[in-house]
């Protein structure tokens, strides 16, 4: 039923924003609505219980890796509802920037995302390299914000912009990822 529910409300957006001008910002909304259906998917598979974090990162950033781009590298994480509505969105952002102005706007370009967990703080690295030379955004939008809440509110992220790409830390600790 979730799954219906949100097609109906992609339809709904879809329908209510087709005289917007600006066609972008109507595609940035309806692909966002895409990837938590994705995240749905995924939870639904496992009863709306945890589930692991790299099942969650295949299901979001697929639909973007189209030419295997992005490198996935870490240990096994369970995350809660929350934190994988969270983490879709966040990865959908990364991945979309990446795919506008960073390493997948080129065939060469590589992602590399690994993921941990140290003395109770689990961290994921998200790496850019062999895309253009980025620069910071000149404005904030709202992908910028929804990277910058990171996965908890007791969490952290670091993004820099460095010759190489963009290179964004994410820290939270471990129990706040299975809140449900």
């Amino acid at each position: 039923r979730l799954k219906n529910t949100m097609a109906s409300v992609q339809a709904l957006a879809a329908q209510s924003l087709k005289e917007v001008v600006e066609r972008s910002v109507v595609e940035e909304f309806l692909d966002r609505i895409v990837t938590l259906g994705n995240a749905h998917d995924v939870l639904f598979r496992q009863n709306w219980q945890a589930v692991p974090l790299r099942r969650v990162a295949e299901a979001t950033l697929a639909p973007i890796d189209g030419l295997a781009q992005i490198h996935m590298k870490g240990r096994e994480v369970q995350i809660g509802v929350r934190t994988t509505m969270t983490l879709s969105l966040l990865l959908h952002e990364l991945a979309t920037n990446a795919a506008k102005y960073g390493a997948l706007s080129t065939p060469q370009g590589r992602v590399d995302l690994e993921w941990g967990v140290r003395a109770g703080t689990f961290r994921l690295r998200w790496r850019e390299c062999g895309g253009p030379r980025v620069r910071p955004p000149a404005h904030t939008g709202f992908g910028s914000r929804l990277i910058d809440l990171g996965l908890t509110p007791d969490g952290s992220v670091e993004r820099r912009y460095g010759a190489q790409g963009v290179e964004v830390d994410i820290e939270a600790p471990v129990h706040g990822l299975l809140d449900q």
